[in-house]
């Protein structure tokens, strides 16, 4: 399995785009095999999991790691 890190809350359309895009990945064929990992303040990741219905998904690959 490949692991790919993502800062979640960096840059002018965070969280919502990198969130998204993460959870678009999974979902997709190429994202079959890869875990992604959102970093950055879990309650803001969180709330953007619920937004892409992502959360409680277990076909979703996504965790929350707090630095």
């Amino acid at each position: 399995m490949i692991s790919i890190a993502l800062d979640a809350v960096g840059g002018d359309h965070a969280p919502a785009q990198i969130v998204r895009g993460a959870v678009d990945f999974v979902r997709s064929e190429l994202g079959e095999g890869v875990r992604v990992l959102l970093v950055g303040d879990a309650q803001i990741i969180a709330a953007e999991l619920v937004a892409c219905d992502a959360d409680g998904d277990s076909s979703i690959r996504c965790w929350i790691i707090c630095p």
